[in-house]
């Protein structure tokens, strides 16, 4: 993939409750961009996005995955992330690294809990938000729902910037109120249609709303409207693509992942309203050496980039996912990692398609891409001109909640335990490890029990250690809690003869009838006494 000018480089990130359809949503996007030859499916474990084996065996998204692809000369970076609770601290790092955010949302399910949790990160990052109501081709399914539970339960101003040509079983498209014509997609081909007559009045408000937004984010556009002159379809772009970077309203489109519905549509508003990172804020972070706040933007500035994911990839080894925010990276260059102090030496970069990588000379600002095997850089550093260092912070490692014992199975595998843990702690941002120093056990922590075990599983698999999950020992302590003054006597008794008969109950009956019998001398002694 070719390199692109800053311009025209959009960054994008998947968000949603888990089972929406993000990795299906990328797939198709990637499909219609022609970064892929054939429509991959989760069921089948054939998506460019999870490429991970225990991701394919348990199709779901345990991790982000970044893949690029171009769109009428516009380059995109999706970051599709996990929608599982276990694994939502990752996902937020993909928010800080984006310019703009798409919100996946379930035609069937609607709002759910993760929809509101994932919202408000991006609205923290203050991100322009597109909603896509996917899976509108299932039973039950209702686009209008969707739409209504946005305004009242997120508190959003929602306008459909698509509709929905047909419900449930008999969905086989989207209608473009803006154009006024119906779409019915075919794999890559689109068909284009005349709008149905039942339709007519809710698309021409659907336009009138569309219109009104458009008129509202500029005071020329305003003035115009109200004198009741039509707007042009550049003014309307215009006033839409500024009324969406002020997060005036939310267009909403509508479409069905596995099927391509509607990502045609959701690609042409990624290319014509969201911002690229030229028309986004600058980056603010600190001086490590004058300890003086400095930002970065992508329209000047030294090199600055931030590393949001760290992976172990069979054939290149460590492999360091980035975002830059001013300057470029070159390759065989050498860099400044401010966060630990360290120069670092850069040899490959690669532009990344999920589980695969295309090497490139350089990574302009703006964009994304890896490097291969740096020696102390991990997630959330801070890479930058040596000469002008700055150290930008993201998302601060989350704190688990969910721990449990490690024992390896056999001694090679406790040998070889603490150097995979210390590795899989790099990969994983929310996962940690210890050793309890009252009890000795090895204590891994994470942000649930599906959370370890999949660590435990990439433990087997990537690293060879066969490894168990326990319950944790529980150090039990005692303190002084306060003071006390007794007195005690001792009163010690004389004169006591001692005979088999008087010994008590400790001496067996054995032992009486054996000293009864010898009467010897040592007795009759003892009686004396």
């Amino acid at each position: 993939m070719s390199g692109l000018e800053t311009g025209k480089i959009r960054n994008l990130v998947l968000l949603s409750h888990q089972g929406a359809g993000k990795t299906s949503l990328a797939e198709a996007m990637l499909y219609l961009g022609g970064a892929t030859d054939r429509l991959g499916k989760v069921e089948d474990g054939t998506t460019v996005c999870d490429f991970d084996p225990e991701e394919k065996a348990r199709q779901v998204s345990i991790m982000p995955a970044l893949a690029q692809m171009e769109w009428q000369g516009y380059k995109i970076n999706l970051l599709d992330t996990p929608g599982y609770m276990d694994f939502a601290p990752e996902a937020e790092l993909c928010v800080t690294v984006a310019d703009a955010a798409v919100l996946v949302i379930d035609g069937v399910a609607g709002i759910e809990v993760q929809t509101d949790r994932v919202l408000k990160w991006a609205q923290a990052r203050e991100l322009p938000v597109v909603v896509f109501v996917n899976k509108l081709d299932k039973e039950h399914s209702s686009f209008e729902s969707v739409v209504e539970a946005l305004a009242e339960q997120l508190k959003l101003m929602p306008v459909p910037m698509t509709l929905p040509l047909g419900q449930e079983g008999e969905f086989e498209g989207f209608v473009d109120p803006l154009v006024g014509k119906a779409y019915v997609p075919e794999g890559k081909q689109v068909t284009e249609r005349d709008v149905p007559a039942e339709l007519a009045d809710q698309v021409e408000a659907a336009r009138e709303k569309l219109v009104e937004a458009a008129a509202a984010a500029d005071e020329d556009l305003m003035l115009k409207y109200l004198e009741d002159e039509p707007l042009t379809e550049e003014e309307l772009q215009q006033g839409l693509r500024s009324a969406i970077r002020a997060r005036e309203f939310v267009p909403v489109l509508c479409g069905s992942a596995t099927r391509v519905i509607g990502a045609s549509a959701l690609l042409e508003v990624v290319v014509k309203y969201l911002p690229s990172p030229l028309e986004a804020p600058a980056r603010e972070g600190k001086n490590p050496k004058t300890e003086e706040s400095e930002t970065r933007s992508a329209a000047e500035g030294p090199l600055a980039a931030s590393v949001f994911k760290t992976l172990s990839d069979p054939y290149a080894g460590r492999l360091s996912l980035f975002r830059v925010w001013s300057g470029s990276l070159s390759a065989n260059s050498s860099v400044w990692n401010a966060t630990k102090n360290e120069r670092e030496k850069v040899g490959q970069l690669f532009f990344v398609q999920g589980g695969k990588q295309e090497g490139t000379p350089e990574v302009v600002a703006g964009d994304m891409g890896a490097v291969p095997k740096l020696a102390a850089t991990g997630t959330g550093d801070t890479l930058c001109d040596p000469g002008h260092p700055i150290q930008i912070a993201l998302t601060p490692p989350p704190e688990a909640f969910y721990s449990a014992s490690l024992h390896a199975a056999s001694r090679a595998d406790e040998e070889k335990l603490t150097t995979a843990l210390s590795r899989l702690a790099e990969e994983d941002f929310g996962f940690s490890w210890r050793r309890d120093a009252d009890t000795g056990e090895l204590i891994a922590s994470g942000l649930g029990q599906l959370h370890l075990e999949i660590a435990m599983s990439r433990l087997r698999r990537q690293f060879g250690v066969e490894c168990k999950l326990g319950t944790p020992k529980i150090a039990y302590r005692e303190t002084l809690r306060g003071r006390a003054r007794v007195q005690g006597r001792h009163k010690k008794t004389s004169g006591f003869a001692w005979s088999p008969w008087n010994a008590g109950p400790g001496l067996s009956l054995w032992m009486r009838l054996w000293a009864v019998r010898c009467r010897g001398t040592t007795f009759r002694r003892w009686r004396r006494a």
